[in-house]
């Protein structure tokens, strides 16, 4: 895997993530290669719970219910 590469989810861990009505607006952090996914009300909140499962994971971040979850720009 190059290092930039991004490692998405599976679209039928996505799917279930967005169906979770009860939890619209919250954020999850995915492991992509196991699929396995950490709900937070913030991002930080899901990230933690993430590392403690994969200490050195990369994680995908999703808002359940929303097709962004927020935006970066950079300085050149």
């Amino acid at each position: 895997m190059a290092k930039n590469s991004i490692i998405e989810p599976k679209q039928s861990v996505i799917k279930k993530i967005h169906s979770l009505k009860e939890e619209k607006g919250k954020m999850v952090a995915v492991e992509p290669k196991s699929g396995k996914w950490f709900i937070g009300n913030t991002r930080i909140e899901a990230l933690k719970k993430a590392l403690e499962e994969f200490p050195k994971g990369i994680f995908y971040i999703l808002r359940v219910g929303y097709k962004v979850s927020g935006m970066m720009k950079t300085k050149k």
